[in-house]
């Protein structure tokens, strides 16, 4: 641990997995962006215009907690109240839902303690799902880690660091810059508009927090080249809002997969399947992708409805 930092501890929500939770982070490789190794947490945070780094990893201490340590030394007030909602924990909503969805609590049972995980930068997961669109992700994250390295901010955290997205740097790249990390014309413009959106200040991530779902897909979509399916990512990734992303393609494979579908649901088939997600949305949704990312284990999948 450097000098100028120290530790505080984060009380986990009781049942929380968090290795199974974490997983989808290291999955296609290290972006140095969300970093998860399996034994530490590092990722970037920009609150109320700072932007720091955070580093989690298991306390010595005895109980469910993890020992938090930024790049500052400090854990603000602001920053803490963020931690402390990183896991979303619907575990009351998802018993609920699981008394009317036999699948759901097939699932919960199989796979015990899958947390969403909200972002702490937001800007850093607009940067994530910009790159996913329409691509491998495995491609994306080799884009996203070429761009963060031309383009991010570097932030160490002790003998560690991250590389969060920088809004100035994004809003002034040039075309060699982009083509240099292979971004299409298309999500250049759309990063380079996001850049000069966050920098000039006319895209404020904490009017987004307290928008209702409308206003902040409405707000979104105002931006070039973000459409609905960023909306919605958006609304659950960030703002951690009970929404099912109806139109992602590992979503309706998820939903096949588990419903023992015999062929991929269509967007408006996944909303009626999920329509009594309800509050446990986005949980439900969490649960669901993770069990397809299982699909190769011995585990066998759940026998679906009946």
């Amino acid at each position: 641990m450097s000098r100028d930092s120290y530790p505080a501890l984060l009380e986990l929500p009781q049942g929380l997995d968090v290795n199974a939770s974490l997983a989808r982070f290291s999955r296609h490789g290290d972006d140095r962006m969300d970093r998860w190794d399996g034994v530490s947490f590092r990722r970037p945070f920009r609150i109320q215009g700072q932007v720091g780094a955070v580093r989690l990893r298991p306390s010595a201490e005895t109980g469910h907690r993890l020992e938090v340590e930024t790049d500052s030394g400090q854990v603000a007030a602001t920053l803490a109240l963020r931690l402390a909602s990183m896991f979303v924990d619907d575990r009351l909503a998802m018993l609920e839902l699981g008394r009317r969805d036999r699948v759901i609590a097939e699932l919960d049972e199989l796979h015990p303690g899958v947390f969403p995980v909200r972002a702490l930068d937001p800007l850093a997961a607009l940067l994530s799902m910009v790159s996913a669109q329409q691509v491998n992700l495995t491609v994306a994250l080799s884009f996203r880690r070429a761009l963060l390295l031309r383009l991010g901010r570097r932030i160490s955290i002790g003998d560690d660091f991250v590389i969060a997205p920088d809004p100035e740097r994004l809003a002034s790249a040039s075309a060699e810059d982009w083509a240099s990390v292979r971004f299409s014309r298309a999500k250049a413009r759309c990063l380079t508009a996001l850049g000069i959106a966050v920098s000039s200040g006319s895209l404020s991530f904490e009017d987004l927090e307290l928008a209702p779902d409308g206003e902040v897909r409405e707000r979104l979509l105002a931006l070039p080249g973000l459409g609905p399916w960023t909306a919605a990512q958006y609304l659950t990734r960030v703002l951690g809002r009970p929404v099912v992303v109806a139109d992602d393609l590992g979503v309706r494979k998820a939903v096949q997969f588990a419903y023992r579908l015999d062929g991929m649901p269509t967007s408006l088939e996944v909303l009626r399947i999920t329509a009594d997600y309800g509050p446990a949305a986005f949980s439900a949704q969490q649960l669901l992708l993770y069990h397809l990312s299982q699909a190769t284990t011995s585990k066998p999948p759940v026998l679906g409805r009946t």
